[in-house]
């Protein structure tokens, strides 16, 4: 602590001979410089910010002037805690695309503005407000949801209630609306998972179980040469397939073609 309170006065010092000033606080008012701490690890620091600890302030110039540490802090626009997440930043940006909404209630609910405008203004002042800095987050799943599930609020709140819709509204038509398409007969659609293993057991069948747990599947990728064999030999399967596919097509199509005798009989 009593590096850092050296190394801090020196840059004090240091700027005012440029006539530069740095905001320092005293016992009655907190400084616009702060400063912040950041532990080891992850668990260090939920713990501190559990505990609500905080070190104490840096005093400069003889104890008159401190400059005191924070948990987080706003830097052009964007909140920058200790924990390196973006939950806080994410919250403030969700209550300011909120006020904005609020702001704009009176266009936004007003049915006689076209829907069309209302998706425009959207997009330019709330949606706007939400993203601010967005190109720097490391989103979790949980910042994810929290951003969709504003999205989506936002969205019935402007479109108002369904059922309270005009009878010609889109959403009010797909409120009831019934596709008179049955499902097909058979086995649903497959996965990309399945559509993967059917591929690699095609492939290498005796490395790929039908559940689709791996053999020997790396070891065997590892090694080019027997790699390319297997798929040399995959690629000759699959034009014997073609061929005789062919083959099959042509011949049908020489049985389908009428005799010439029987056509002069």
């Amino acid at each position: 602590m009593e590096s850092l309170t050296n190394l801090t006065q020196a840059l004090f010092t240091h700027l005012a001979k440029f006539g530069l000033r740095m905001h320092v606080g005293t016992a009655a008012e907190k400084s616009k410089s702060v400063a912040m701490h950041f532990p080891a690890t992850l668990k260090e620091t939920q713990e501190q910010n559990k505990n609500k600890k905080i070190l104490p302030d840096i005093q400069l110039n003889s104890n008159t002037n401190l400059i005191h540490f924070v948990q987080e802090f706003k830097y052009l626009g964007s909140i920058i805690s200790n924990d390196l997440k973006e939950d806080n930043e994410i919250k403030a940006r969700i209550r300011k695309a909120w006020s904005v909404i609020g702001a704009m209630k009176f266009i936004l609910r007003n049915k006689d503005v076209d829907l069309n405008t209302k998706i425009f203004l959207y997009t330019t002042a709330p949606l706007q407000a939400l993203l601010w800095g967005a190109e720097s987050w490391s989103l979790s799943k949980t910042n994810l949801n929290a951003l969709n599930v504003f999205h989506h609020s936002a969205i019935r709140w402007i479109i108002g209630k369904i059922v309270r819709q005009q009878e010609d509204s889109l959403p009010k038509k797909l409120l009831g609306s019934w596709l008179q398409c049955p499902r097909k007969q058979g086995h649903p659609q497959k996965s990309s998972r399945s559509l993967y293993v059917a591929m690699l057991r095609s492939v290498i069948p005796d490395q790929i179980s039908p559940e689709g747990k791996f053999n020997n599947f790396f070891n065997l990728a590892k090694d080019e040469s027997i790699w390319e064999q297997k798929m040399e030999e995959y690629t000759n399967k699959l034009k014997s397939q073609m061929e005789s596919e062919t083959n099959e097509n042509s011949n049908e199509n020489n049985n389908d073609e009428p005799d010439e005798n029987e056509e002069e009989e």
